[in-house]
Formats: C-alpha cells, sequence, structure tokens
C-alpha cells in the first residue's frame, strides 16, 4: 500500500477539494494558545518514577499534552542527574519529534541510585516546554546472587499440611494381618467438606464419607488369593460401605507378592492418589489396574486426603508399622505425617480398637469391627521474622525482595506496598526469578525495628498445573530472600539479609493454607497468638529458628532480574449485585450474584450479631450456576453453584471466626468467579457486607460505545476477560486448574488485548520465560512456563526444546514482537526476541511440507513448511485442515519477521525473508486453491470451503490476485448462505461463525479489507448460535471458551468439566471493532501511532459507534453517527506531536479547517473514501447529502 505523507509541520488550512492538497500554515493560531501545551507523562522503561530498574540503558518517554491545532515537538533535550546533582547524561538538543522509547547514552549507572531527569521540548513554533522532575532508581544491575550480600533463602523447616485440600498424596505402611485374622483396612477422604453438604456437590451427598482400601487375605490358598478391595461411603448415591465398587483380584503379581505361606507377614502397601486415581503397590510393585473414585464424571477430585485412619472388621488385628503420609507426584518429596512428623501418631489417641506403640499402630476389630479417622491436617502457611536496629537518623531505606513463592511483607506493623499482590510473580523459574524493589524509609524508625513476611504457594509449590502429577514442580514448600539496605545521614549503612540465624519462623498462625488453586484458610483465632509479630520487641520465644531452603539443583542456576511489568492489583471494588437467597432450603448457605465473572478476591464483613466465634465459613466460587433445565431440576441442583468446570482446582475459602466484627478477605490466593456462596452462618449476611477486589497486572483504558447495547456488552465482557486472564502473565482462563500461559490463546489475542490496556511490559516480561521455554529451533512450548518432565535425580539442567501443538502456538515469538511494536513503536520487545525470531523462522523454512501426489508417493515442498503441527483451529464448529492454514501463519510470520529484521537493521535477512514468503505465496496459491473454482483445498486436493480456510489467508494477503475475486465470492457465501450442521449436530444458519481459536478473529477483518462490510456488519450483530453477541444474550460477562459454553435450551451441552466461561480469545473481535469499526489502526510503515491511520467503517444497524485507544503518544478518540449505514457525522482526536491519514467513507466534497489537508478521492479496503492528513487537534466532521464540512474544537 503507497501513501503520500505530509509532515505535520508544514499542514494547515484546507480550502477547497481537489485531486492534490491545498493548505495554508497553521501558526498563528496555534501560537495563540500556546499556555495550554505540557510535557506530561514521563516514563522510564514504560513506568512512572520507577524503583528498580535493571536496564544500563533504560528508555525515557514522555507525552505532550496540547489544545492547539497542529501541536507538535521539533526538538527535546533530556538531562539525567545523580542524586548529588551532578549530571550523568546530557542528550543535547535533538532535532526529532520522537518522545517514546529514547535510550540513555550516559554513562554507567550506578545499582541502587536514584535518579532524576528532565526534558526541555521545542515546539514546532519554537516554544521552548520545560517538564516536571521525573525519577528513576537503578535496581541490583546483577542477575546473580553475589549482590545480595549473602541473604539466603529461608522458610519453615517442616512442610505443611492442609489435608481437605490435598489432591496428590502417597499414605504407605507396612501392613502385618495377625494369624486368624482376615483383613486389614486403610481409611483415607474421610470427612470431605465438599460431601457433608449436599450443596457442595452435583451428587447431593450429604453425610458420613470415606474411602477404605482393604488387604483382604481371606481366600488365600496354594494357589493365591489375595484382594485389594475398596469401598466407598457417602461419594455417590449407590454407595454401600459393606460391598466392594472396585476389587483387584487374580491378579498374577498380587498371588505372587502374597501368598498362603507368607500372609501373615509384614507386607508394605502404598497407595498412590492422583486426580480421583488410586494406584496401589504392594512390597514395591503395582497391582490390578487404577482404581478410580470419583465416578460423578464432574471433572472434581475425589478424594482429597481429607481425614485418615483404620479399619478392622469383627475378631481381625493388624498392625501398621512405618505408617506415613507423604507429598505425591512426580516431584514432590518429603513426608508429611509419620511418628514425629507433622501432627503425628497423636491424632489416633483415643480411637476405638486402636493403639500406638512407637512407630507401630495397631488395630484391633474387637467383637464388632472398628473404623475411625482423624484430620492430619498440620501447620500453616510459614511466617518468618526478625528483629534489627536501626543505630542512628535514617536518610533512606532500601528493600529487596524475591520469593520461591509469594509473599506478604511487613514492617513495624505495616504492609509494604499493600496494593501489591502475588509477588514476585510468575516466570521460567530454572531460568528467571524476578525480584521487588521498595523505598521503606517511611516504614523505618531509629533503634529498634522488625519485619517479616507470610509466603504462600504462589506459582512455586503446590497445585499449579491442570497436571495433578506436577504438584510441587518446583519445590516442596515457599522460601524467602530479603536484603534491607538502611543508609544514615552520616553517609555509612547497614545490610540485613535473611539467613538462618537471626530470623525466626512460626507454623502455627492464621493463614493455614495459601494455595493459588485450591483457595486460602484462615483461622481468625490464631491472631492473639501474633498479633504485633512484625514490631519490635515482639516476644518469638514461641518461634523456631529459621531453615535455609535449599534449591533444587534444576532450578539452581537463575537470574535475578526486576520485573518490567507491574504487579498484580486492585482495580475496582464491585458491590453484590442480587443477594440469591438460600442455596437449597435448610442448606444455612447463602448465593450473592457479583454482577460480573472476573478475577479477585471477596471481601466479607461479618457484623459482631453475626459472628459465631470459632465456627468455620465456607466460601465457594463459581462463574455460573445450574439452571433451571429438566437435566438440572430432575437432580436436584437447579440453583446451585455449577463447579464442575474448576476441575481439580478446589477454589474454596474457610474462615474460622473470631470474637467481634470480622472481615475476611484473603490475599494470598484469587478466584475466576461471579457468585459467591457463603455457608456457615444463621441467617443471610446483608448484601452490603459482601465486596469483590477485582484483580489484574492492567488497567483498562479503553473505551467502546454504540447504539447497539449488546456490542456494549460484548466490549465490556472483552474488557474482563482481559484484565481476568492478565494476571502476572497472560493466562487461558483464571478459574479452573490451568491458568497457564498458553502460547496459542495469548498469541491470537494479544493484539486485540494492546488495544484494551497497555500491555508491553507485561507481554515484554512474559516473552522471557517464553524464550527460556524455546530449544535452538526457537520452538516455543505450548504453554510457558512449560513445565518440562524432568528427572529429581538427574544433575542436568532441563532441556527446553518446545512442546507445541503447532504453528499456531509457536508463532508468538513472532507475532508478539511484531505486534507490539506496530502498536508503540518500541524497539526493546524486538530486540530481546530477535535471534529467537531467527531461529524459529529458519526452521519453519528448512522443514519442508510433506504431501502425497496422485499416485500416493510421498512428496516435499520446501517452499512451505511441514512444521504446522496439530490444533490449528482449535475449537471451531467446522474443522479446516491444519497444513492449509499453517502454511498461512508461515507466510505471515516471514512477512512480520522481514520487518522486525529491517528494524533491526539486518536488511539482508529481510530481504531474505520477503523473497522466502512471495515463493510461499505462490506455492500455496497452487497447493491450496482450485483454481476453476476458487475454493480452498487441502493436500489432498479435497475441498474445504470453510470460513476459515478463506479468512485467514485473505486476513494475511496470502491469496493471489488471480484467485482473488473467486476467494471472495466463496467466502461471502460461506456466511452468507452458511447451512448445514456442525460437528456437534447444531445447525448452521446464515451469518454465523463456524471457526474457532485462530480464525475467530480474522473474520471480520478479512471482510472489511476486502470491502464486504455489509457481509461484516451482519455477522457481527447476529445474535444466533454461534456468534460474538450469542452470549451476551444468554446472559455472559466475560468471553467463553466455547461457542456452545451455555445455550438457554441444552444448558452446558455436555460441557460441564471443560468449559470455561473466562477465555479472552474468542474476543479477538476486538481488533476489528477499534481498527475497522472505529478506524484506529497502526500505520505499519510508521509503527508506534506517532502517524497512523483512521479509517472508520460505518454499517449495519448502527446509528452511533464511539471509543478511544491509549496510545504512546496519548489518547486518539474516534466516533461516528450514521444513518441507513450511511456517515452523517465524524469525531476524532489525534493526540499532540502525531498526526493521521483520515479514509473517510464519503464521495462528496469536503471543505475542511485548520489542521486538515484534503488529499483527493481514494480507494481504500476496495471501498470510495476522501483521504485527508490531519494534523494534532479534535475535529468534526458534518455530512450532509455526501458532502462535509468540517471545524476543529
Amino acid at each position: 500500500m503507497s501513501m503520500k505523507r505530509v509532515l505535520a509541520a508544514f499542514m494547515g488550512v484546507t480550502l477547497m477539494v481537489g485531486n492534490g492538497p491545498v493548505s495554508v500554515m497553521a501558526a498563528d493560531v496555534a501560537a495563540e494558545s500556546f499556555a495550554e501545551t505540557a510535557i506530561v507523562n514521563l516514563e522510564t522503561q514504560g513506568r512512572t518514577n520507577p524503583i528498580g530498574v535493571d536496564a544500563q540503558q533504560p528508555a525515557f518517554s514522555w507525552q505532550m499534552q496540547s489544545g492547539e491545532i497542529g501541536a507538535a515537538q521539533k526538538s527535546y533535550q533530556i538531562v539525567v542527574q545523580d542524586p548529588e546533582g551532578n549530571v550523568v547524561w546530557d542528550s543535547g538538543v535533538v532535532e526529532s519529534s520522537k518522545s517514546n522509547e529514547i535510550e540513555y547514552e550516559g554513562s554507567g549507572l550506578t545499582p541502587a541510585t536514584k535518579y532524576s531527569w528532565t526534558v526541555t521540548v521545542t515546539d514546532n513554533n519554537d516554544n521552548t516546554i520545560q517538564s516536571e522532575n521525573a525519577t528513576f532508581e537503578t535496581g541490583l544491575l546483577d542477575t546473580s546472587t553475589a549482590s545480595w550480600d549473602g541473604a539466603k533463602w529461608i522458610g519453615a523447616g517442616e512442610l505443611q499440611l492442609d489435608a481437605a485440600s490435598k489432591a496428590v498424596f502417597n499414605i504407605t505402611a507396612d501392613v502385618q494381618v495377625a494369624e486368624g485374622s482376615n483383613a486389614a483396612s486403610f481409611i483415607l477422604g474421610a470427612d470431605d467438606f465438599r460431601l457433608e453438604n449436599k450443596v457442595f456437590n452435583s451428587e447431593m451427598q450429604e453425610g458420613e464419607n470415606y474411602v477404605r482400601v482393604e488387604l483382604d487375605l481371606s481366600g488365600v490358598d496354594a494357589n493365591g488369593g489375595a484382594k485389594i478391595n475398596a469401598y466407598r461411603m457417602g461419594y455417590a448415591k449407590d454407595d454401600d460401605p459393606s460391598t466392594p465398587f472396585f476389587t483387584i483380584e487374580d491378579d498374577e503379581d498380587l498371588n505372587t507378592l502374597i501368598t498362603d505361606k507368607n500372609k501373615n507377614e509384614a507386607h508394605t502397601i502404598n497407595i498412590f492418589c492422583t486426580a480421583s486415581t488410586l494406584t496401589i503397590t504392594v512390597d514395591g510393585t503395582k497391582v490390578g489396574d487404577d482404581i478410580l473414585v470419583n465416578t460423578m464424571e464432574n471433572g472434581n477430585t475425589f478424594p482429597n486426603l481429607n481425614s485418615v485412619g483404620f479399619a478392622a472388621n469383627a475378631g481381625d488385628t493388624a498392625t501398621f508399622t512405618n505408617y506415613k503420609i507423604e507429598n505425591g507426584g512426580r516431584y514432590a518429596t518429603g513426608t508429611l505425617l509419620d511418628a514425629e512428623t507433622g501432627a503425628t501418631y497423636s491424632i489416633f489417641d483415643g480411637m476405638d480398637g486402636v493403639t500406638v506403640d512407637g512407630n507401630t499402630i495397631t488395630v484391633n476389630g474387637g467383637d464388632a469391627g472398628v473404623l475411625g479417622y482423624a484430620d492430619p491436617s498440620y501447620a500453616a502457611a510459614p511466617m518468618v521474622r526478625t528483629d534489627f536496629e536501626a543505630k542512628s537518623e535514617i536518610e533512606s531505606a532500601r528493600l529487596y525482595l524475591t520469593a520461591q513463592g509469594i509473599y506478604d511483607f511487613y514492617i513495624n506493623g505495616q504492609e509494604v506496598a499493600p496494593d501489591e499482590w502475588f509477588n514476585p510473580g510468575s516466570t521460567e523459574y530454572d531460568s528467571i526469578l524476578a525480584y521487588n524493589s521498595y523505598d521503606v524509609t517511611d516504614y523505618l524508625q531509629t533503634g529498634e525495628n522488625a519485619m517479616g513476611a507470610i509466603l504462600g504457594e504462589g506459582w512455586w509449590t503446590g497445585m499449579t498445573t491442570f497436571e495433578c502429577l506436577n504438584n510441587n514442580y518446583y519445590g516442596d514448600q515457599p522460601a524467602l530472600m530479603a536484603k534491607l539496605v538502611v543508609n544514615y545521614t552520616d553517609g555509612s549503612s547497614d545490610v540485613v539479609v535473611t539467613d538462618d540465624g537471626s530470623w525466626t519462623y512460626y507454623n502455627d498462625g492464621p493463614v493455614r493454607l495459601a494455595s493459588l488453586f485450591q483457595g486460602e484458610r484462615y483461622d481468625a483465632t490464631k491472631e492473639a497468638a501474633v498479633e504485633g509479630w512484625t514490631e519490635a520487641g515482639y516476644d518469638d520465644s514461641a518461634w523456631t529458628a529459621s531453615s535455609e531452603i535449599e534449591t533444587r539443583k534444576q532450578f539452581a542456576d537463575y537470574q535475578l532480574v526486576s520485573r518490567y511489568d507491574d504487579p498484580v492489583h486492585v482495580i475496582r471494588t464491585n458491590d453484590v449485585k442480587e443477594a440469591l437467597g438460600e442455596t437449597k432450603e435448610g442448606s444455612d448457605s447463602y448465593i450473592y450474584d457479583m454482577g460480573e465473572n472476573v478475577s479477585g478476591v471477596p471481601v466479607i464483613t461479618i457484623p459482631e450479631e453475626y459472628a459465631k466465634p470459632g465456627e468455620t465459613l465456607t466460601v465457594r466460587f463459581a462463574e455460573i450456576l445450574y439452571p433451571e433445565l429438566d437435566e438440572y431440576t430432575s437432580e436436584g441442583v437447579d440453583g446451585m453453584l455449577m463447579v464442575e468446570n474448576y476441575r481439580t482446582a478446589m477454589v474454596t475459602d474457610f474462615y474460622t471466626m473470631k470474637e467481634g466484627e470480622n472481615v475476611f478477605s484473603p490475599d494470598l490466593t484469587f478466584h475466576g468467579y461471579r457468585y459467591i456462596e457463603i455457608t456457615g452462618l444463621d441467617e443471610e449476611l446483608p448484601a452490603d457486607c459482601i465486596k469483590m477486589q477485582v484483580l489484574s497486572s492492567l488497567d483498562a483504558s479503553a473505551e467502546y460505545e454504540s447504539s447497539n447495547e449488546l456490542t456494549n456488552q460484548l466490549f465490556t465482557n472483552i474488557t474482563n476477560s482481559t484484565t481476568s486472564n492478565y494476571i502476572s502473565i497472560p493466562t487461558d482462563c483464571p478459574q479452573r486448574d490451568e491458568r497457564m500461559g498458553w502460547t496459542g490463546d495469548a498469541q491470537i489475542y494479544a493484539l486485540s488485548g494492546s488495544y484494551v490496556a497497555d500491555t508491553y511490559n507485561f507481554m515484554r516480561q512474559w516473552m522471557d520465560t517464553v524464550r527460556a521455554d524455546c530449544g535452538e529451533t526457537g520452538m516455543s512450548s505450548q504453554y510457558c512456563p512449560a513445565f518440562v518432565t524432568y528427572d529429581l535425580e538427574a544433575d542436568d539442567k532441563i532441556p527446553h526444546n518446545g512442546q507445541s501443538f503447532g504453528i499456531t502456538w509457536n508463532c508468538l515469538v513472532v507475532t508478539i514482537p511484531y505486534n507490539l511494536y506496530m502498536q508503540t513503536g518500541k524497539l526493546d520487545i524486538v530486540k530481546d526476541n530477535i535471534d529467537n525470531i531467527y531461529a524459529y523462522v529458519d526452521h519453519l523454512a528448512s522443514t519442508p511440507m510433506t504431501y502425497k501426489d496422485e499416485n500416493g508417493d510421498k512428496q516435499e515442498d520446501a517452499r512451505l513448511t511441514g512444521e504446522t503441527g496439530t490444533l490449528c483451529d482449535h475449537l471451531s464448529r467446522i474443522p479446516t485442515d491444519g497444513v492449509m492454514l499453517g502454511n498461512v501463519l508461515y507466510i505471515n510470520c516471514l512477512d512480520q519477521a522481514a520487518v522486525l529484521a529491517d528494524a533491526m537493521g539486518d536488511t539482508e535477512k529481510a530481504q531474505s525473508y520477503r523473497e522466502a514468503a512471495a515463493t510461499a505465496r505462490e506455492a500455496w496459491n497452487e497447493f491450496f486453491i482450485d483454481p476453476d473454482t476458487g475454493k480452498t483445498k487441502n493436500t489432498k486436493g479435497e475441498i474445504q470451503d470453510t470460513q476459515a480456510s478463506y479468512a485467514t489467508p485473505l486476513r494475511f494477503h496470502v491469496v493471489s490476485d488471480e484467485n482473488l475475486e473467486k476467494v471472495l465470492e466463496n467466502y461471502n457465501a460461506s456466511i452468507a448462505e452458511a447451512s448445514g450442521e456442525d460437528s456437534d449436530g447444531m445447525p448452521i444458519v446464515p451469518y454465523t461463525l463456524t471457526t474457532g481459536f485462530n480464525a475467530t478473529g480474522n473474520l471480520l477483518n478479512a471482510l472489511s479489507d476486502y470491502g464486504l462490510n455489509d457481509t461484516a456488519y451482519k455477522l457481527f450483530e447476529s445474535t444466533d448460535y454461534a456468534s460474538w453477541l450469542y452470549p451476551v444474550t444468554q446472559g455472559a460477562t466475560s468471553i467463553w471458551e466455547r461457542w456452545n459454553g451455555y445455550t438457554n435450551e441444552l444448558g452446558f451441552n455436555g460441557n460441564n468439566s471443560m468449559n470455561s466461561f473466562n477465555h479472552y480469545s474468542l474476543g479477538a473481535v476486538y481488533e476489528w471493532m477499534v481498527a475497522y469499526q472505529l478506524g484506529i489502526k497502526a500505520d505499519e510503515l510508521q509503527p508506534g501511532y506517532q502517524h497512523f491511520i483512521l479509517q472508520p467503517t460505518v454499517g449495519g444497524d448502527f446509528t452511533e459507534a464511539k471509543g478511544s485507544y491509549d496510545s504512546v503518544y496519548g489518547t486518539i478518540k474516534s466516533g461516528w453517527t450514521a444513518a441507513d449505514g450511511v456517515m452523517t457525522s465524524y469525531d476524532v482526536t489525534v493526540p499532540a506531536n502525531t498526526s493521521a491519514t483520515l479514509y473517510l467513507p464519503v464521495s462528496g466534497d469536503v471543505t475542511a479547517c485548520d489542521g486538515v489537508t484534503i488529499m483527493g478521492a481514494a480507494q481504500h479496503n476496495s471501498i470510495e473514501t476522501q483521504q485527508m492528513e490531519l494534523v494534532a487537534g479534535t475535529y468534526h466532521f458534518e455530512v450532509a447529502d455526501g458532502n462535509v464540512t468540517v471545524t476543529a474544537a
């Protein structure tokens, strides 16, 4: 695409329409309003006055704010000073309008030093504008631990166990059945709270519950005959505690291991539980098939460990020696309970028929048989503290913190940075561990001081992925590393670091569990024992010396870096929309609708008159309730929380009340939810006692409003799903047992997300993790962090070679840097990733596409790639060939890599990619387009003719000129004449979607790029299934994972457990809403929006659409009105120091004003427009009878 460019400094008043520009200067007008101009929003590394900058060449940026028409920067001068006022860099006067990513070029920066800087700007009228003072403070500027002054990783000297949430574990013992006795049983999974209240489970079970695993020797003879019987009580409606639901018998290994001769000897029995499945080993050998305990088919884990114990039949006696409970999974280690560990065997004291002697537990069935169990839960989230003295008057103090896990940190009774959550955040910990820097001067006092932290699991330990075997992937417990530097007015300083000598820990605090997946358990009755624990003078005699926590060797070779992005924080507080009353009559459970499905935590105030000291509230969450449909009313679950889709994540908080008013707000976990249910009070709390703190790493800045209320709600849903899933890393969903950095989801949505909020630092941070997970080929994992399988005993570093589903997922290594470069003009993200980009694109190019010719012989074509993978258009209604779609993405990668290579000055590389792209385009059209019909086909020659098969190549301009007309006709028909049934048997009707994750975001762009706006708007406004607005009509407040996630007719369509109601991928339509409907789009020839494209597109039944985008140069506003599909007015704000090319969809004469230059009639996106160049300003375009009059605000 070619267009004329007119520099902002020379744009003025256009007098009349013509084929070329006619303009006059606007200097006089600009000079009259100079007083309004200011330099604002000074940032270093994209942040305001940051602390902890770990770059030796930090980048500066600022914005010009002005009410003048055509206000622009002509030059700038940056001056940076050290704390003593010495100039460390004076840029001199630089003749440039650029005010974004200006790199520091002064002398070397000193670690832990606060610098100040100003910028002086000369505008296009030779006026000088001085900025206010801005600051940045360097971090430690050292990625090793050497700069931490010997700080150690410290934590508790023991492991903590919350049995109710423990889904992966081992129970083992040497079991000896006495002569004359027949059996001995383990009890586990007892007293599960989810089965003690019928509204807590989909089977409506309520009452006593347990699992019993029995070693049955009653049938042992010379031929074997030993059995393992599994019994359930209270798990399902047909459970019979006297009848096994599963038996391992006639098993060759079991018959060999237990014989008539040795049956009364001790045998080591191990029960390994993961994801509702029990695996039994006897004397080290697995026996029989795995036992599936949870037959509810709901995705939740049953059993969790819960209470444990023993059973013996009448007349039977058995001993359990060396009984212990251990962490379970591939990587979890450590004993949670044995004779001397954890809660110890003392939990069995007083249990009928059970006696304990040392490490031997004897169970005697007596006359009637015995069965007993107890809760093995032990300890709490680790609390660590220390006292220290500030010896004289304090000048300043800095605190550097990191954790293996997450922390809340306190000094002298005050929480440090209480508005920051989940620090230091998620990274690929074997390569990168982030730290945070804080100015804590005001927290300290001369003399005695104290500080401490509460540690949560975070992303380090516990359950952090959908694969339960990854439990405790990085380590078995959280740890803290800290360094406090206190500078005194006399020039001296002290350093206090974490060590195992001066720090102590406590294992019985109020936070009993702090898990991102499972929830938080808080016991307010424990607060009194730790009151004042971070204040000087606290008596910590009941505390124990902290232990140094050894980092696993696989994760010991990391770099300590200061994060680029902002921490997770509260972005708003929501009130209850509606109190829905009791879940089921008599349940004492009350549901509140918080109005929208987002990420956050509750704030629950329990007035004194409601509180029941010592009693525990159970707080559960859900995205959606079971509807009043026959499928659910027949089971009695209608109106209850639908938590099946949380799967193995328990997502439950517990709060034990104290005397007086109670306020519960967990801060070491988060949940994705709309509905909250509170159980444990005698009456319903008033709605104003319930709040929701909504959390995100980002603050949404976008605005959008139209005449269509459904699309307004769609925008809100898109925003909700963006902020909900941008929590430390870009996740697929915020609620279930994933919350992982899925690369396919992220790359599909990255451009749309960048319109919603400033995502640059956030994505740049995550791309560090992506690169750490890439191998030599540049291929990423399908999610990052990657959780690569490793050997606990091996000394080798974990291999990261990429393990992706294919190019839809891998291509993020190119597309995210490219899109963010286009949106911001910032090169740092390109510099970071360029080597990986080259490696990946070269790998694609070196892997030829294979196919079978008409004779069935295997052939290769090196012009296209064979590295396309699977799940190319995930969750589409109609499948499309992945090789065909994948090669479109390959061509797009070549195109984008060429642009990025040029940006890096590598013109030779850029040219090679352009040549490869041209060759690949030619080959793609040969292979995948039927020349006679223009229909798409796969490598076998089979016609595809799907929406995805047209939208994706059209959007990325892969279709040749020769094929374009027919392809467009076919594409239009695939939407306008859509028919038949989808893969689920659902009817397909005209103007509905059949695409999935990858192609959906391409649909409308491909239509509008080629002038098919009538079809685009009909598709966008459709409310039929499947469409963007269909979920809105079903009450959605966020973007769904599935088109059929819920329907009023069919409920959850059988997708109860694989069904997220907060997934941003299908919200990628927002790119079109901004770039085409509102018309705000980056100029690909001038990335970063200092010059940009305006292409507002009216259509459909819309009579109005308006919105904004916060660019790096300022807020761009664009909005229009229309009648009968014809524009009647247009309003736009072009920020100071920027300019824009406007393509207004009109064909008549234009009467312009100061700041607008008419370039004449132009075909743009295949429609007739009037092209204009706009300098900075706010303009109103009035359209009447096809003619336009422009005025400036």
